[in-house]
């Protein structure tokens, strides 16, 4: 067995040897009880406290607005006519791919195979984004590798 005093007996020799509560005489302090007690403390105030977070998350999320685009690659055979939708919500198309040069490693090329220059003679690209803002289009070019 061990040196140590049980827990319980030194916190009964610390109150004088009476009982914890008047309303039940002989009754003492029960560490199980308390650890029990404790262990539902800490749980509701982390549940409390997650539950705070995630309704700040998700008013938060619903204050922004989505914005959801399909993508349209301009180097791709056959040409997608983005420039001319069939619907207005196909107006909103994210033009690709934007990426670096693999001659030139910092100048951008529309999908390492055109210059900006050569994209808008041999693709026509700098009338079709012209045509698209036109028609109030959005403008997005996402940058890649």
């Amino acid at each position: 067995m061990s040196s140590f005093p049980d827990i319980r007996e030194v916190l009964f020799q610390c109150s004088g040897g009476i009982s914890v509560s008047k309303r039940f005489p002989g009754r003492r302090l029960s560490v199980l009880r308390l650890g029990i007690l404790c262990v539902i403390v800490v749980a509701a105030v982390t549940a409390g406290y997650l539950g705070l977070r995630n309704v700040q998350d998700v008013s938060a999320a619903a204050s922004m607005p989505s914005v959801f685009s399909g993508y349209v690659d301009v180097t791709a055979t056959p040409r997608f006519a983005f420039e001319d939708p069939a619907v207005p919500s196909a107006k909103a198309v994210v033009l690709s791919f934007v990426v670096a040069d693999p001659k030139q490693g910092c100048a951008p090329s529309w999908g390492a195979a055109y210059s900006p220059d050569q994209a808008a003679s041999d693709l026509d690209l700098d009338r079709r984004i012209a045509r698209l803002r036109q028609l109030g289009g959005p403008r997005r070019f996402p940058s890649a590798g």
